[in-house]
């Protein structure tokens, strides 16, 4: 790939800067998340796009099986599952976590 390709649109102003710019941590845990789940990263009008373009809909999915417990409401990014009050929630939550923690591959590491 040669190294200094023309630009297909002018540069923008301030380009070398406006990249070496570092960046918060709203982006970076929004980078960050893109990459864990490997959906695009951009604004949300272009991100759905992209999503619906090249079939990622799985990428911006919760995760897991959400009708196991019967999908409930959505607190903070959490699956609240119906029925199940914050007790029950909280016993599930700490179950599931010592079960994930125990493998070296599930990528966490125990508190």
């Amino acid at each position: 790939m040669e190294k200094d390709a023309p630009w297909p649109l002018p540069r923008p102003r301030r380009w070398v800067q406006w990249v070496n710019e570092p960046q918060t941590e709203a982006e970076l845990a929004a980078l960050r998340h893109c990459i864990r789940r490997g959906c695009p990263f951009g604004d949300e009008s272009w991100t759905e796009n992209t999503v619906r373009e090249l079939g990622l809909e799985s990428t911006v999915r919760p995760r897991g099986n959400l009708q196991a417990f019967g999908a409930g409401a959505v607190d903070g990014g959490e699956v609240v599952p119906n029925g199940v009050d914050e007790t029950q929630n909280a016993i599930l939550q700490k179950l599931a976590w010592e079960t994930v923690s125990k493998y070296p591959h599930a990528g966490v590491t125990a508190k």
